[in-house]
């Protein structure tokens, strides 16, 4: 489908490309508003994400503390570190994977 399009197969987001379905199909308006409704999908961290403003980590409990109101990160800094510096290499990866994430 690809090389009819004339497009390269190893071009990154090539589906929503090739089909033009990057954030605009009826099926992710409905599940964006649905996650935002549930709390599920904190659209607020994508400009941070998308321009690596990454400078300060907490950490929660999110089963006794569901509206994240303590910070448990110095009680627990071997827990942080390991989600900081998970969280850091699957950043570069998916940076490295959409060119399209590039900060605005």
């Amino acid at each position: 489908m690809a090389r009819l399009a004339g497009i390269d197969p190893s071009t990154p987001n090539l589906g929503s490309r090739v089909t033009n379905t990057t954030f605009s199909s009826p099926e992710y308006k409905r599940l964006k508003s649905e996650f935002v409704r549930l709390r599920t999908f904190q659209e607020a961290w994508i400009p941070a994400i998308k321009s690596g403003g990454f400078s300060r980590f907490a950490l929660y409990d999110l089963k006794a503390d569901p509206l994240q109101k303590k910070d448990i990160s110095k009680q627990r800094p071997e827990v942080t570190n390991r989600l900081k510096k998970k969280l850091l290499t699957l950043y570069k990866d998916v940076m490295a994977d959409a060119p399209d994430w590039k900060a605005e």
